[in-house]
C-alpha cells in the first residue's frame, strides 16, 4: 500500500512538472530524468560551496566552479538567482554567467531587474543585459531603454544593450539600436557598440540601393574615432552578408584609408568577392610598403587564390619582405601554384633564415600536386632533417608533411611557430574571419581589450571593488551626456585601488576579476555566432 501511494505522489509531481512546462514557467526536471524539484541535501550542500568559490583568487578554481554548477544545472538556477540578486559583486557577476550558460528562463525575471535597478557596481548590470540578449528575451527591450537614459547608467550597460538588442532581433529591438546609434555625447565603447549592432538589422543599416552604407553608418565611417569607425564598417559587412554586392564600396573606402586597423577590416570584406581585381588589390597590397599587419593580412587572404597574374607579384614578396609573417603567408599562398617557379621558391625557403617561414614552406609543398612534386618535395624535406633543421618545432612540420607526401597521414594539425598563429588561419571561411572581427569589437566595446591573461589574475589591487561609478577606468559613468576624448586606452597594469571601503564578505584578489571572467567564457562561448548573421530577405523565415 505504502509503495503505492509513493508511485502516485511521484506521478503527481511529473504532471505537475509538465504542466507548468507547457505554461511557459520552469522546464519539467522529469524530462531530465529529475523526480524532484528540490535537490537532495548534499547537492544542495555542494551548489553553496561552488557559488563560494566562484569569487577565489583562482581563474581556473573560479572556471571548475562555474562548469560544475552548469553541470548541476536544474537544481543550481534557484540559489545562482539568489546569488546574482544578493551576493557580493564577484559572485553576482559569476552567478550571472552560469545562469547564462544553464538557459533556464526562470533567471530571466531576476536578469531584468538587475538591469533596471542595479547602479552601483560597473559590471553587474551590463552582465545582465548581455544574459538577456542570449536569451533573446523580447519583453527586456522596454527594460533596456528605460535604463541606458537614466543618468545612473553605467558605462558598461550602455555597450551592452546594443549587443543584446542586436540578439534580440524584434522590430522594437531595432528601432532602440537605430536611437542608441544615432544618440550624441556617448563614450566611444557605446556609440562603437549602437553601430555594430545596427548592422544586425539590414534594412535600417543599408542605404536603399542595398549595396551602400546608410545615413547612420556612414557618419560612423567618417568619425575621427579609430573605434567607431572599425565598428561602422563591420556593422556594414554584418548587415551585407545579407545585402547586395558592396565590392565597390569597400573599394572606394580602402583607396583613401588612413586608418591600419580600419584597412584590415575593408580587406577582410573585400575578400569576400572571389574576383580577380580583388585578388590583385590583396597581392598589391602585401608587395607594397605600409602596415605590417595589414599587408600580412592581406597575404593570408591570398590562400587558395593566387592566380597567374598575381603570382609575380606574391613571389617577390615571399622573396623580399622583412617580416616573416608576411614572407610565410606568400608562401602558403603559393602552395597550390602548380608551375616550377612557384615549386622551386617553395622548395627554396626550407632554407629560410627565419623558422616559421621553413615551416610555411613544408605545409606549402603537401598542397602541390603536379606530377613529379612529390618526389622532389621529399627529397627535400630529407635532407633538411638529416643535415640542417636545429629547430624542434619546424622539424615537426617537416616529419608531417613527409608523412603527408608518403600518403600516410591525410589530416593534420600543423605546429604553430612562435606567438602568432599562422596555420590555424588557413582553413578559415569568410563568415568565420567576419565573426572573429565582430565577437574582437565587442569584446572591447565591453571593456574586454585590457583583460590579456587569461590563466591567472594579473592586475592586483588591495581593496575591493569600486564603490561609486567612475572610479575604475570604463567602469561607470553619469549621464547621457559623458563625452570621451577618443579611443580607450590599455588599463595600467596595476590600477589606483578605489577610495570606496571595501565591499564585506569575499577577499578581493583582482580589480578585473568579473571581467576576466566574462572573457573566459566569452572565448569559450562566443557572443555572436553564425546564426545570428542577418539572412536575405528572400529566405524563407526571413525577418522583414
Amino acid at each position: 500500500m505504502r509503495r503505492t501511494a509513493l508511485l502516485a505522489a511521484l506521478v503527481l509531481v511529473a504532471l505537475a512538472g509538465a504542466r507548468a512546462s507547457a505554461d511557459g514557467d520552469a522546464p519539467d526536471p522529469a524530462q531530465n530524468g529529475i523526480f524532484f524539484r528540490d535537490p537532495d541535501k548534499e547537492t544542495g550542500a555542494q551548489i553553496a560551496l561552488l557559488i563560494s568559490r566562484m569569487a577565489t583568487g583562482s581563474v581556473q578554481d573560479r572556471s571548475k566552479a562555474r562548469g560544475d554548477l552548469e553541470s548541476i544545472g536544474y537544481w543550481s538556477v534557484d540559489p545562482l538567482i539568489d546569488a546574482a540578486t544578493r551576493l557580493e559583486p564577484p559572485i553576482r557577476c559569476a552567478s550571472i554567467l552560469v545562469l547564462d550558460a544553464i538557459g533556464d528562463r526562470r533567471a530571466i525575471e531576476a536578469l531584468r531587474s538587475l538591469v533596471a535597478k542595479e547602479t552601483s557596481h560597473p559590471y553587474i548590470a551590463g552582465f545582465a543585459a548581455l544574459s538577456l540578449g542570449r536569451f533573446h528575451d523580447a519583453a527586456a527591450v522596454d527594460v533596456f531603454r528605460s535604463a541606458v537614459k537614466t543618468t545612473k547608467s553605467l558605462d558598461m550597460l550602455r555597450a551592452a544593450v546594443p549587443f543584446a538588442l542586436a540578439k534580440i532581433r524584434t522590430p522594437e529591438a531595432r528601432d532602440l539600436v537605430v536611437e542608441r546609434a544615432r544618440a550624441t555625447g556617448l563614450k566611444e565603447p557605446a556609440k562603437s557598440a549602437g553601430l555594430l549592432a545596427l548592422g544586425f538589422f539590414p534594412e535600417a543599416a543599408m542605404g536603399p540601393n542595398g549595396m551602400s552604407p546608410g545615413p547612420d553608418l556612414t557618419a560612423g565611417l567618417a568619425s575621427k574615432r579609430r573605434g567607431e569607425r572599425q565598428a561602422a564598417l563591420l556593422g556594414f559587412l554584418v548587415a551585407a552578408n545579407a545585402r547586395g554586392d558592396v565590392k565597390q564600396t569597400l573599394k572606394d573606402l580602402f583607396a583613401t584609408e588612413t586608418m591600419p586597423e580600419v584597412a584590415a577590416v575593408e580587406l577582410l570584406g573585400l575578400s569576400k568577392s572571389a574576383d580577380s581585381d580583388v585578388t590583385e588589390l590583396l597581392a598589391q597590397t602585401a608587395a607594397r610598403q605600409g602596415d605590417d599587419r595589414v599587408r600580412e593580412l592581406a597575404a593570408d587572404l591570398l590562400f587558395d587564390r593566387v592566380d597567374a597574374a598575381t603570382k609575380p607579384v606574391v613571389m617577390q614578396t615571399a622573396h623580399n619582405a622583412t617580416s616573416a609573417r608576411l614572407r610565410a603567408a606568400c608562401v602558403l599562398a603559393l602552395g597550390r601554384i602548380e608551375d616550377d617557379d612557384a615549386r622551386h621558391l617553395v622548395l627554396e625557403k626550407l632554407a629560410d633564415r627565419h623558422p616559421l617561414v621553413r615551416a610555411a614552406a613544408a605545409v606549402a609543398l603537401t598542397r602541390r600536386n603536379v606530377p613529379g612534386a612529390r618526389e622532389a618535395s621529399l627529397a627535400a624535406i630529407d635532407l633538411r632533417l638529416k643535415h640542417a633543421e636545429t629547430s624542434e618545432d619546424v622539424r615537426d612540420d617537416l616529419e608531417k608533411a613527409r608523412a603527408v607526401l608518403m600518403g600516410e597521414r591525410s589530416d593534420v594539425r600543423w605546429t604553430e611557430i612562435g606567438p602568432e598563429v599562422t596555420f590555424s588561419e588557413m582553413p578559415l571561411t569568410y563568415v568565420q574571419r567576419l565573426l572573429r572581427a565582430v565577437n574582437l569589437r565587442f569584446m572591447a566595446c565591453v571593456d574586454l581589450a585590457k583583460i590579456q591573461n587569461l590563466q591567472a589574475d594579473s592586475e592586483i589591487a588591495t581593496s575591493g571593488p569600486p564603490s561609486q561609478p567612475g572610479s575604475e577606468p570604463s567602469g561607470g559613468g553619469s549621464g547621457e551626456g559623458d563625452t570621451g576624448s577618443g579611443d580607450p586606452t590599455p588599463a595600467d597594469p596595476t590600477p589606483t585601488p578605489s577610495d570606496g571601503p571595501p565591499v564585506p564578505g569575499v577577499a578581493r584578489t583582482s580589480q578585473y576579476q568579473e571581467l576576466r571572467d566574462l572573457k573566459v567564457e566569452l572565448v569559450r562561448v562566443p557572443y555572436f555566432g553564425a546564426a545570428d548573421l542577418p539572412i536575405p530577405p528572400t529566405t524563407p523565415g526571413a525577418p522583414k
